[in-house]
């Protein structure tokens, strides 16, 4: 069975932001280095992955949907970051939440629908039953798990981006990154929270503190770290992982000490997919096509091994 390509709307605006080489809209607390000759590196959504993965349909999950369910599942997904969900120059979505959306729908016969929604509004779009589902690396919280129902899918991590010859000796504890100038997505969780919980730490060892600038894309923040204007980039560990399988010339990545987690796909709750989902999954799980997907993508070390609705156990790596 061929994969399906859903077209969805692009903006000029998000093209650009996911293409953009040159210049950035930045903010800054300390200066920028100069460029160190380092190589540079193709942006992160450029010269993507295109194997195409398959699977058949389980006739027997298939059975299980609601009798007037139809043949399209309605999917959220937040089309703005590579590797896990973006638009390729084509205006269709990819990533690897899209490679899995695509399995899954297939695996239950069905046709998928995706939706570029804002994360801000996945779970409330979720609760109101606007969406089947979310395949949006959905991180547990009380105020989530009260709106929704969630299934345990992958792994998630911070990273680390460095170059790859590790000029500064970068290792995975956030000490190492002292006194270096790092790149970060502005308004992330990496910009408000983790940076200063760092600089807490340089303190508390006389170390001098992270000194970062903020991009506007996690593609403009990794080009510069490709260029010599940041000396290392920390994020989403996917996004980390998958520079360094593309360039592994220009980039090495490295897990953020102790912050292994479980992502989830979410649904409204109570809602009459979930255990066939959840199943469908484990299925896509045991037969290789989920691994296939990690793989394609360079973030194989993200595999869980089995679906849960409940949150399982995080072991740190």
């Amino acid at each position: 069975m061929k994969m399906r390509h859903i077209a969805v709307p692009i903006t000029v605006a998000l093209m650009g932001a996911l293409t953009l080489a040159g210049c950035s809209s930045q903010s800054s607390n300390g200066s920028t280095p100069q460029p160190t000759g380092a190589p540079t590196a193709a942006g992160l959504a450029d010269d993507i992955p295109t194997e195409e993965i398959t699977t058949t349909v389980n006739e027997d999950l298939a059975a299980q949907l609601p009798a007037d369910f139809g043949d399209t599942l309605t999917v959220a997904i937040d089309l703005s970051s590579p590797p896990a969900r973006f638009i390729d120059e084509a205006g269709d979505p990819v990533g690897f939440n899209v490679d899995f959306t695509n399995l899954l729908t297939e695996k239950l016969g069905l046709e998928p629908k995706i939706e570029n929604v804002p994360l801000a509004q996945i779970v409330p779009g979720l609760a109101a039953q606007r969406y089947d589902i979310a395949v949006n690396n959905l991180s547990r919280n009380p105020e989530r798990e009260a709106q929704l129902d969630m299934v345990e899918y992958m792994q998630g991590s911070g990273g680390i981006a460095i170059p790859a010859d590790n000029p500064n000796d970068v290792t995975e504890k956030t000490t190492s990154l002292c006194a270096l100038h790092i790149g970060v997505l502005s308004g992330s969780y990496q910009e408000s929270n983790t940076i200063p919980a760092i600089n807490e730490e340089c303190e508390a060892e006389g170390l001098d503190p992270v000194t970062f600038t903020a991009y506007g894309t996690n593609n403009e923040a990794i080009l510069a770290l490709g260029s010599g204007r940041v000396e290392a980039w920390i994020g989403n560990g996917t996004v980390a992982a998958y520079a360094a399988a593309r360039n592994p010339e220009v980039f090495k990545s490295l897990t953020l000490e102790n912050t292994w987690s479980h992502d989830n796909l979410g649904l409204p709750k109570g809602s009459e997919l979930t255990e066939v989902v959840a199943e469908a999954f484990q299925e896509l799980m045991d037969e290789g096509t989920y691994a296939q997907v990690l793989e394609k993508w360079g973030i194989e070390n993200y595999a869980l091994d089995q679906t849960s609705l409940t949150q399982t156990d995080v072991v740190q790596q």
